[in-house]
């Protein structure tokens, strides 16, 4: 006869479900903020903000006009669902 062994709920699997997605999440959001720290100082590039992601600080971003290569900040997000930008899961 096999031991008997723990099953979690339905409840816990999708709790823990929730929070892989989160952290996930939250690594995408880490990873995004380091490119566009790499990006400023590659165009030496200094907010004039207090905090470079806050409202006027993305709006700032949005306003930049980069090389060849990176055409937009705009172009820095295609690689994140647009959905997180505006949820403020990324900023």
């Amino acid at each position: 006869m096999l031991p008997l062994c723990f099953v979690s709920s339905k409840t816990q699997r999708d709790r823990r479900q929730f929070i892989r997605h989160r952290v996930t999440l939250a690594k995408i959001r880490t990873e995004v903020r380091n490119r566009v720290h790499a990006l400023l100082d590659k165009h030496e590039l200094k907010c004039p903000y207090k905090t470079l992601f806050s409202g006027s600080g993305v709006n700032w971003l949005m306003g930049l006009k980069l090389g060849t290569r990176e055409k937009s900040w705009k172009n820095l997000g295609k690689t994140v669902p647009s959905r997180l930008w505006g949820s403020g899961l990324i900023l």
